[in-house]
């Protein structure tokens, strides 16, 4: 689970930092203590006036995701920016290395940072040009601390265990960076750590809602399909898939589909060509997605449009999602006070754009489970709802 990131030089994420820092881990005297810090939870909501940054951050996993999937120039072009040169801060890739910093928790003890530096060359390509794995393990009432892989330009070493069990650094050489050492060795058994942060990273999902289908077809024309794609263009291929091959979860889903909506907003699996409005399309896509499972699942704005009903059941689904699947996480974007009366402030981070003393804009982030009056206020009754639509929650009150 992603507890902890930074990163520098993204668009506006100049110097953006969210979730646990790695020094509050390391300050840890006690595994009780982890408890009380700031880390991002299996259900971390983010609110914030428009053009705040959230949609930026989701954009900057993605980015990392396919980067690390596939490489660094086909994720520069699949970027929403189109190029590497414009998603860089200032769109100066000369000036400014790209560079992520990022905190999983393996389970409550043990730990992995992974910092990644992405330079380019002299005609604006990007390439990896640093990578650190670091696992962590409290232990004894200490942290031990144990370097896994290290890699600068195209030399470095990893982490190796003989038969003997013996541990020894070996010595590698790659002859190009367009692929991260995470991609190649985290594919390989051996390297159980890697494979496991090749495995939260490669798997990331962005649901935007950009790409909405207007219709759902009520029949399939290519079989089934396992996971609906990035544009939901197979939504009747992923519902077809569940009949068939999973006929119980289809059951389910098709149960809580419904379970807290009334006739009008209802929806049958069975007749997919009478949804007629983009909100009960958003509503099901948005359930399809939580039917897969995944590490990480970004919402963007998923309550856009829906009416209360569907919006607090949608609620219900995120956090029963993380609760019938095995360390699961999910981070919601959203401007709907229904949607946020659902959640408590240590589930919560606002966003702010401000200017620093240069007059650059930045994106700086809160956790509303430190400020003692929204806590306060939460614990008599005033849900966040409330608090977000009086404007209590912008910086400035």
């Amino acid at each position: 689970m992603l507890i902890g990131v930074k990163i520098k030089n993204f668009g506006l994420l100049q110097e953006f930092s969210l979730g646990l820092d790695l020094q509050d881990l390391l300050g840890l005297t006690n595994l009780k203590e982890r408890r009380k810090l700031p880390a991002l939870n299996p259900l971390s909501v983010f609110i914030g006036k428009n053009a705040s940054g959230k949609s930026t951050f989701f954009e900057a996993l993605r980015f990392l995701s396919e980067a690390i999937s596939l490489n660094v120039h086909i994720a520069s072009n699949q970027s929403k920016q189109g190029s590497y040169s414009d998603l860089i801060f200032n769109y100066q890739p000369e000036e400014y290395d790209l560079e992520f910093d990022l905190i999983y928790e393996k389970k409550l003890g043990e730990w992995l940072n992974y910092y990644l530096k992405i330079s380019s060359d002299e005609f604006s390509r990007p390439y990896f040009a640093k990578e650190k794995l670091t696992k962590y393990v409290f232990n004894k009432a200490q942290m031990h601390e144990q370097l896994l892989l290290e890699i600068e330009s195209k030399e470095g070493k990893i982490l190796q265990v003989d038969s003997l069990n013996k541990q020894f650094f070996k010595p590698i050489q790659l002859t190009e960076r367009k692929v991260s050492a995470i991609n190649i060795f985290g594919r390989q058994k051996e390297y159980e750590d890697i494979g496991f942060l090749y495995y939260q990273i490669s798997h990331f999902y962005y649901a935007d809602y950009k790409q909405l289908p207007r219709k759902v077809s009520k029949t399939q024309k290519t079989g089934g399909h396992k996971h609906l794609n990035a544009s939901y263009s197979n939504v009747e291929n992923v519902i077809y898939y569940l009949k068939k091959r999973k006929p119980k979860e289809y059951k389910d889903l098709q149960k809580r589909l419904n379970q807290n909506l009334h006739n009008h907003n209802s929806i049958d699996l069975n007749q997919l060509d009478k949804l007629d409005n983009e909100a009960q399309i958003r509503y099901l896509i948005s359930y399809l997605i939580l039917s897969d499972d995944k590490p990480l699942i970004a919402f963007d704005n998923p309550d856009n449009g829906l009416y209360y009903e569907m919006s607090d059941s949608l609620a219900l689904e995120f956090r029963d999602y993380t609760l019938r699947n095995e360390n699961p996480q999910i981070f919601i974007a959203t401007h709907n006070t229904n949607m946020l009366e659902n959640f408590s402030p240590y589930e919560v981070w606002s966003f702010d754009r401000i200017q620093n003393e240069q007059g650059i804009d930045q994106i700086k982030t809160r956790y509303l489970g430190f400020n003692s009056v929204i806590t306060a206020m939460y614990q008599e009754g005033i849900g966040l709802g409330s608090l977000l639509y009086s404007g209590y929650l912008d910086k400035n009150k």
